[in-house]
This record gives C-alpha cells, structure tokens and sequence, in this order.
C-alpha cells in the first residue's frame, strides 16, 4: 500500500515539474522541452514495461515523517471501516432477531390455524358420513327379499351351513328346482363399490361439492382467526386507569366546592328526578337531606357512581356514538350470533360491522368523546345542584370564588338566605330561584322550582365545564378509545364493564365492598369486609369491574340446543353499602 502511494506521489511530483517549466517560457516550443523532462512527459502520457519497475520504490527510499504520516491515516481510515462495519453487525442483528420473533409468532398463528382447520375438516367428514349413512340407493321389493335371503344364508353358522349342504346332496331335485327360479328372476343392478368408479353424473356432482366446501373454508378462515391485539392484562389495565381518572374527577370536584347547611332542603324537582333515575332514590335522597359542608364525602361517592354509570352504558353500547335505534338493533344481532354461532365468528362480525361504521362516518369518535363529557357535566351538576352547592372555589387563585348565584339573577327585594332563621324553609335565591320553598300546594312549588332553577344549574354546568372541562374530555376519550379496542382488536373473547345496579343486594361473591380497604371500619361497622347482615342494599357503583364471556366450541347450535357459555369476573365492582351511614353519623 506504501510503496504504491510512493509511486503515485513522484508521478505527481515530475508532472507538476514539468507543467512550471513549460509554462515558465513566454514562446511554447517542443523544442525548449529539456531532453530529460520531454522523456519524464512522454514517459508518463505512454508508459511502457521498462519503466513500470522503477516505480516500484521501498517505503524506506521515503523520508520518515511521510511514512508515519501514511501509517497514520491508514490506521484511522481502518479504525473507521471497523466501526462501520460494527454498526452495520449490530443492526444486522437487532433485524435477525426481529425477524425470528416474527417467525415464531407466524408459526405460532400456523399451527393454531391448523388445529382449527383441521377440526372444522374432522366436522365436515363427520356430517358427510351421517348424510351418506341416511341416504340408501332404492331397489325393487323383489330384489330386497333376494338380497336380504342370501344375507341371511351366508350369515348362518357353520353347522347350519353343513346341514345345508348335506340336505342339498341328499335331495338333488329340489336344488335344481331352486336353481330354475333364480334364474327365472330380473338381473339386478349392479351394486355400488368402493373400487368401482362412479358414474358421470356423481362424479360431476362429488366435484361440484368439493369446490363448494372449498370456497365455503376460504371464505370463512377469516372469521377462523383468534388473534387479539390487547391482552386481557392491557384491558383489564386500560380500565383500572378509567377508574383512577373518575376517582380524581370526583375528589377534585368535590375539594373545591363549597356547600351551605341553610339551604338543605332547598332543591330542584327535576335534578332530583332525574338524580333518583340514576343513582336511585335511596342515595338522592340521602345526599338531599344532610350537610356536606364539612364532609363532603358522600357527594364524592355519589360523582363516582353517577360517572361510573355512565361509563358502563357507553361500554356496553353496540358503538357508541351511533343512534340509540340503530345501536340497539346491532346489538340485538349479536347477542344472538353470539348465541348462534362459535366465538370467532361472531366476534368477526362485530369487528367488522363496528369498523366499517367508523369508516362511513369518520367523526363519529369526536361526536361520541363531545356527547360523553356533555353527559357527564350535566349529570354532576345535578348531584351539585341536589347536595347543596353555594360556590365553587378557584383551583388557580385558591382565593376567589365562583358562586353559583349570579348578581344578574338575583333578586333585590329577597333577603340573604342566612338571614332567616333555620327553622322557617330558605329561599333558593342563591342558586338563582325567587320562588318561596314555603308551606304551599305542591302545583305553584314544583313550577316555580323548574323555572327558575335553571340560572342555577346553567352556571353549575358552566363552572364544571370550565374547570374540568379538560379531565372530563380527558376521561371520555379513554372510554372511547377502550370501546373501540374491545369491539375491533379482541376476538377471542367477549369483556364487559360491570356496573352493580342499585336495586341489588350485596354479594361478596360479585363485588367488592369500598370500605373493606379501611380496617377501623371493618371492626366497628357491620356489614363491612364483606360481611353483611342478611341483604344489604348497594347504594351505588363507585369503580367499575371487569366481565369475561367466552363461548365454548366451534359447533353451531342448532334449534334449542344448549350453549355452554363461559363468565369469569376478572376485577369485582367496588360499591357503597347503605350501611356506611352508620360509620358516618358516629
């Protein structure tokens, strides 16, 4: 490498020589060429074999700092080829080991595609042989009697065979009689066989249901596929968070939030009609009647059931989103394809059905995320509006207040609520009504409390919207988001939220009591850890849980027959018992 580096630097060193000599003349000539130099020049334009091996000069003929220089920039030009050529091993190998995953993942697909396959081939066989079983080629009555006799000639024992034969040589005549009337019968159709070959139009027929099963596989191995793309630890995770994102909603709410005794029984007819829907009338009645100014901890249960009801129904929705008629038709369909059909199937349907919606009407996610946290700002203002909410406090300042009553709305002739005494019934000005809550017929209390009401619990609702407005969108797109994976990416199997109803009674087998975690509560209070006293009644839902429905076997069913279908509870619901009050009150 040297010496031909050394070869290349006196090539350049004569030409260069050569072109300032030449160009030193004013007048170019051949002639003033020095004869050494024209000889360099046309050595170097035509070189020949004689010169070739004095070009081959030693490193050594070079001055030592040159070679230590040309030593040096080999060692870093190959100090930077190894590096190079690390780099390129090392992602060579990250891509190698890639690819082997792939490879075991697709072998893995394979072989469970093979199995199921390879049972629907078994099941396939299977009703082939009962339809060839319960279809018998039709012959004449004559030749069935025929056939039968002789079967039950060659089917006798050997004694009687013997007995047979022995009679038959005993009594030639009657053997020849037998003989002429066998022959005197019609010649029967020849019988099938397996070595024989089948007939043209059989053939044509077994062939044309061969292509049929065939297409019939081909089209159905897409919903033969079992592949998910979450793992039942990914959802069961997704929904813990949801739970964690509702519990922070309802503390934060709750924290800055400020409510006044004096105006207890001061409530709206609608929100609590509309509260009593949701949450039940044992719970609105309770959050209705006491004080929370200095324990708001009941309005915070009371957010988490009324937030969690509402993540259970945008859940359990066909796709949330889509018109509440059409939604329940689709989810009518596949409750009885579930039923019908094995779990692949139905679930394929599902996947597509939900994809292919989304894909007609691509805003539909941004339309069902607006729709859900609208519904969750208008149902927290009403548990706001029921609890006795005066004011909310400014998260950013700590110091200002938001009170629910506007000055606009207020009406100068009414005096403050706490200048009235406690025993007469307060006004509602503070939550925008002028109407008296007084000892009067239920008609003028209830329309006076409908219509101007609604000041108040517009401001609740722009309050909510303007503070936690972000969360709530927040919370409503993780649901959204969970609908979407458990409707499209889970084929395997089928997962619900559970949300407990507050018309049941506590079971420790389904769900979880929330003040089992508290260990003075277990001890003191009955009914906790989840030891009740006869029925129990749950008060409301405050985490969701997590529901597993698989069906087993890949048979459709037929007419009544019985479909085994798998529930596992992976997470138990945590709710409120209506005993919690006792540990409350003490």
């Amino acid at each position: 490498m040297l010496s031909f580096a050394s070869v290349h630097l006196r090539n350049l060193y004569f030409s260069t020589l050569d072109y300032l000599q030449i160009t030193s003349s004013p007048v170019f000539a051949l002639s003033d060429i020095p004869e050494h130099t024209a000889t360099n020049f046309n050595n170097l334009r035509e070189p020949s074999a004689a010169h070739v091996p004095a070009l081959n000069i030693s490193p050594t003929s070079l001055p030592p700092s040159q070679t230590s220089i040309f030593m040096r920039r080999e060692l870093e030009y190959t100090k930077s080829e190894l590096a190079h050529t690390k780099n390129d091993v090392a992602i060579l190998e990250d891509r190698c080991k890639m690819l082997e995953r792939k490879l075991r993942d697709t072998r893995d697909i394979l072989r469970t595609r093979e199995a199921e396959v390879e049972k629907v081939r078994k099941e396939r066989d299977r009703e082939r042989k009962r339809s060839r079983s319960g279809s018998v080629p039709h012959y004449p009555h004559d030749y069935k009697a025929d056939v039968a006799h002789s079967r039950h000639n060659s089917d006798t024992k050997p004694s009687s065979h013997h007995a047979r034969s022995a009679s038959s040589v005993r009594s030639p005549a009657s053997s020849a009689a037998t003989k002429a009337k066998v022959a005197s019968l019609p010649t029967p159709p020849a019988l099938p066989s397996a070595s024989s070959s089948p007939r043209p139009p059989q053939s044509n027929a077994s062939t044309l249901g061969q292509a049929e099963e065939r297409a019939r596989l081909k089209s159905s191995e897409a919903y033969l596929t079992r592949t998910d793309s979450w793992s039942g630890a990914q959802v069961l995770q997704a929904l813990q968070d949801i739970n964690t994102e509702i519990f922070q909603f309802a503390a934060s709410a709750t924290e800055v939030c400020a409510f006044s005794p004096a105006i207890v029984s001061a409530r709206s007819g609608q929100a609590m009609h509309d509260t009593s829907t949701r949450l039940g009338p044992r719970f609105t009645r309770i959050i209705a009647g006491r004080d929370h100014s200095q324990d708001p901890l009941l309005v915070q249960w009371a957010l988490q059931g009324c937030v969690a009801v509402c993540m259970a129904r945008a859940l359990s929705a066909f796709c949330f989103g889509f018109p509440a008629e059409a939604d329940n038709i689709l989810s009518q369909i596949y409750r009885r394809m579930a039923l019908a059909e094995p779990q692949p199937t139905s679930s394929k349907w599902r996947a597509l059905t939900h994809r292919n919606i989304h894909a007609v009407y691509p805003t539909l996610d941004d339309y069902a995320v607006q729709k859900l946290t609208d519904t969750i700002i208008r149902w927290s203002a009403d548990i706001f509006l029921v609890s006795g909410c005066t004011s909310f406090n400014d998260p950013s300042s700590g110091n200002a207040l938001l009170s629910t009553s506007p000055p606009s709305f207020a009406s100068p002739s009414s005096s403050p609520p706490n200048s009235r005494p406690l025993s007469t019934k307060p006004s509602f000005s503070s939550l925008g009504s002028h109407s008296s809550h007084a000892t009067s017929s239920y008609a003028p209390s209830h329309a006076s409390t409908t219509t101007s009401a609604n000041p108040g619990i517009a401001f609740i609702r722009e309050s909510l919207k303007s503070h936690f407005g972000d969360l709530i969108r927040r919370l409503a797109r993780s649901a959204t988001k969970l609908a979407t994976t458990l409707r499209e990416e889970i084929l395997s199997t089928s997962f619900e939220a559970v949300a407990v109803d507050h018309t049941q009674a506590y079971d420790a087998a389904s769900m979880q009591d929330i003040m089992r975690e508290h260990a003075f509560t277990a001890q003191s209070t009955p009914g906790m850890n989840g030891k009740t006293n006869g029925a129990t009644a749950v008060l409301a839902t405050t985490e969701l849980g997590l529901l597993c429905t698989t069906r087993i076997g890949n048979r459709e069913s037929v007419g009544d027959e019985d479909v085994t279908i798998e529930k596992r509870l992976i997470l138990k619901p945590k709710v409120v018992l209506e005993n919690v009050l006792e540990m409350l009150d003490r």
